[in-house]
């Protein structure tokens, strides 16, 4: 018996234990964290600092976004505003599971109260619960008490009736989560009581369902359930619990343990790969929450062992970890180097879980990934230069030549447009921590911003450079808001976050300018007196330049690697992977040119001195963000017979939406979506001297996708020859438009053979060069398997 099956069988006979004595529920104690945070309601950001521009842009985002449309979907389902089929309001357009979004908006706009006191946004969520309120009583009279969803119940009979099909929503318990956290939150952040009394109905509502499962069909069909994703419904009963102290919220909790997916991880079995990620990251928040309210270990040791193992083996340098939604095999992230790499939402689920597993240890290290993680996976993926909207990211690419697929933020409302909105409102959160006795104060961020311990009867201020300073990581003053009796006038500890990335040497702390002991990296430092009001602490860590190597342990990567300035990853400004630098002294091949910003200079493959500028910072610009010093080299010699190779998923750089997809076991080059122009390159390198391409052959096939109903205009492409240093080159074909053989009457029915025969060229690759295909799609996409043979004619 393998130790995963031991593992299983462990927890499916706990599982079933507790099922057997579901009416008496053994309450464990709960687990007392070594540290809280400070509450968002007693912080608030320097608007001018980067954390407060972005906190802004948010606010006013959020309250641009119309109440009727928002609520369209929930009010006409319960047939409020005319029918589901026919609403008489206006919904915002959606993919078909919109319906998270609006409970991602009200936990967004909860937090934002909570970070900015701002009445309006509070007025604006209150109205929505409202409407909301009213949906839910329309669905009580109906026969549905408690119910509260943008479909029918249907969605939830066709999920568990297995095989079921999608229709009309695919996630419904995912959605049903999103809803619940956001009430939720409106009570715990803004004060909303209908909101508690909603997500209280929505809970008895989850209770009995669940229940009419487990008596039909027993842990086998529930469990077949719970493949699908479900969100964070474990962790937003648990929180429930933890308001309520309500037993059926505890049970309800608990039936929502997926443990045929995480019996390995209790065992420290990594299993892994292959898994769609954002399904369970939340998964793991709720086990995280569930051993705090009971002291169940074997929760305990799901998160934590989780954690290890994504950590250790499937990280990228931002701190994410997937690419098409899905984790791949440990140690194998080169193949993973696309357009389609590390979803915002499970960046914004990974913090929640760094958070959990903080207060449980109040180890300095998961302050050292959450820095990472917000400002290289997330912090970037607010586009603030369009004037007149927002614009977001599905994905943070991470391939060679990359750009940033933007969309505007009032459309299509996927799931990362609600993470992103959420990350945004609560920058005030988890800068500052506290010990529960309050003789320990805990400076994790060095974000510019003001906050008043309560406790203490004090207000700091933090003015921060970090990053970009060279001098100063921040200054910190003490305040004392009351006279200094009692335990406000006792000794207390300011812990300082000396992170892992300061081991130059030169750290200096400093309390009312007299020099401090040296502090070292990867811990706190501790600076304990009895403070007076004016009382200044400044603490500088420098940053310095270093190479991280890419998590992949076959040798045709073991010379990748991310170039980082402290935390910061650094990106540049190309399309070539080629950089000239010493991963063992990137110092003295980077170089920093300015004292005012984060920008920096190397040399690439192509003996351009390119610019390298926080990940971060990049909005429009074509970047790399992985590099090796090899030197490019030609992959296609030229043969009189003509030089053969082939598109392969190992070769191909893709840019914008365009990517690489599973098609029924198959893989294929996906175009994208409908109205975007993307490209993918075949990095199989051409160079000659002496010849010229006269000729090249291929052969394709496309499965086409269809669009919009009545938008039927489909998807050409174009194949080029380019120079890989410069992007310019030559046209040598262009495709008819492809609207044949659609996706939607058979996924895997492809055309036959396009073969296509080009002769009469006379293009000089002297340089490095490579063929490269533009996708045009219109109202349509496309597909194309590989792998795709390539045949060079030379004069």
């Amino acid at each position: 018996i393998t130790p995963k099956m031991t593992a299983l069988l462990v927890v499916l006979a706990a599982a079933l234990v507790g099922l057997a004595c579901a009416s008496e529920i053994a309450l464990g104690d709960p687990v007392a964290p070594l540290v809280v945070p400070l509450d968002m309601h007693n912080v608030r950001l320097e608007p001018t600092s980067l954390f407060g521009v972005i906190q802004q842009r948010n606010l006013e985002y959020l309250l641009a976004l119309d109440n009727s449309r928002l609520t369209c979907l929930y009010t006409s389902a319960a047939n409020l505003t005319g029918t589901f089929d026919h609403p008489t309001c206006d919904p915002y357009p959606h993919p078909q599971y919109w319906g998270h979004y609006l409970g991602h908006y009200l936990s967004a706009s909860a937090q934002m109260f909570a970070s900015t006191s701002n009445t309006s946004v509070l007025l604006k969520s209150a109205e929505i619960v409202k409407i909301l309120a009213g949906a839910q009583d329309a669905w009580t009279r109906s026969g549905q008490p408690g119910y509260l969803f943008p479909y029918s119940i249907v969605a939830f009979i066709n999920l568990e009736n297995p095989p079921g099909n999608c229709k009309p929503v695919c996630v419904p318990w995912y959605v049903y989560h999103k809803m619940m956290a956001g009430l939720l939150d409106q009570y715990l952040l803004a004060g909303n009581a209908l909101g508690l009394d909603m997500v209280i109905q929505m809970a008895a509502w989850a209770k009995s369902n669940v229940e009419s499962v487990l008596r039909r069909g027993g842990q086998t069909l529930w469990q077949e359930v719970l493949d699908t994703e479900w969100g964070g419904m474990n962790e937003v009963l648990y929180n429930l619990y933890g308001v309520t102290g309500n037993p059926d919220h505890l049970q309800t909790a608990r039936y929502f343990n997926h443990w045929s997916w995480s019996a390995p991880l209790a065992a420290g079995v990594d299993d892994l790969t292959n898994q769609h990620a954002n399904t369970h990251i939340p998964e793991i928040t709720g086990e995280a929450r569930g051993y705090e309210l009971t002291g169940n270990r074997t929760q305990q040791a799901i998160a934590v062992n989780f954690f290890s193992i994504l950590n250790t083996t499937r990280t990228f340098a931002t701190g994410g970890s997937n690419d098409y939604e899905h984790w791949g095999a440990p140690f194998r992230l080169g193949d993973q180097l696309n357009s389609q790499t590390e979803e915002s939402c499970t960046q914004y689920n990974m913090l929640k879980v760094a958070t959990h597993l903080f207060q449980w240890t109040a180890d300095s290290s998961w302050f050292d990934y959450y820095e990472r993680a917000l400002l290289n996976g997330l912090i970037g993926n607010q586009n603030r230069q369009d004037p007149s909207m927002t614009s977001f990211i599905y994905m943070l690419p991470l391939g060679p030549g990359s750009r940033k697929d933007w969309g505007i933020s009032d459309d299509g409302f996927p799931c990362c447009w609600g993470t992103l909105a959420e990350t945004f409102s609560k920058l005030t959160d988890n800068i500052y921590f506290q010990s529960p006795d309050s003789t320990e104060f805990y400076v994790n961020q060095y974000v510019s911003s003001t906050v008043y311990w309560p406790e203490r009867q004090l207000k700091f201020t933090q003015s921060a450079g970090f990053p970009v300073s060279t001098t100063s990581t921040a200054t910190i003053k003490v305040q004392s808001t009351a006279p200094p009796v009692g335990a406000n006038n006792s000794a207390w500890t300011m812990k300082i976050r000396v992170p892992f990335w300061a081991y130059s040497g030169n750290n200096v702390i400093t309390v009312n300018g007299a020099a401090q002991p040296y502090a070292t990296p990867g811990k706190y430092y501790d600076i304990t007196r009895t403070w007076a009001d004016g009382d200044v602490v400044e603490f500088y860590f420098p940053l310095s330049l270093r190479a991280e190597q890419l998590k992949d342990d076959r040798p045709e990567f073991q010379s990748y690697h991310a170039i980082m300035y402290g935390p910061v990853l650094l990106a540049g400004i190309t399309s070539t992977a080629g950089l000239a630098y010493d991963p063992a002294n990137v110092e003295a091949t980077v170089t920093r040119t300015s004292t005012t910003d984060l920008l920096f200079s190397a040399d690439d493959a192509c003996n351009t001195t390119i610019v390298m500028q926080p990940l971060f910072s990049i909005m429009q610009e074509t970047y790399t963000v992985y590099f090796t010093p090899e030197a490019l080299k030609p992959d296609v010699p030229y043969s009189p017979s003509g030089s053969t190779f082939s598109a392969l998923s190992t070769n191909i750089r893709t840019t914008g939406g365009a990517g690489l997809v599973d098609n029924q076991g198959a893989e294929n080059i996906r175009s994208g979506d409908p109205d975007q122009t993307n490209s993918v390159s075949i990095f199989e390198l051409i160079q000659d001297n002496t010849h010229t391409v006269a000729g090249l052959d291929f052969s394709y096939q496309y499965v086409s996708g269809y669009g919009p109903a009545g938008k039927h205009v489909g998807t050409n492409f174009s194949v080029w020859i380019v120079d890989v240093c410069t992007g310019k080159g030559s046209l040598v074909y262009s495709s008819p438009e492809l609207t044949d053989y659609p996706y939607d009457v058979c996924t895997n029915c492809y055309s036959p053979p396009v073969p296509v025969s080009i002769a009469g060229l006379n293009i000089p690759v002297k340089t490095l060069s490579a063929v490269k295909f533009i996708f045009q799609d219109n109202d349509r996409n496309i597909q194309m398997p590989l792998p795709i043979k390539f045949t060079l004619h030379w004069n």
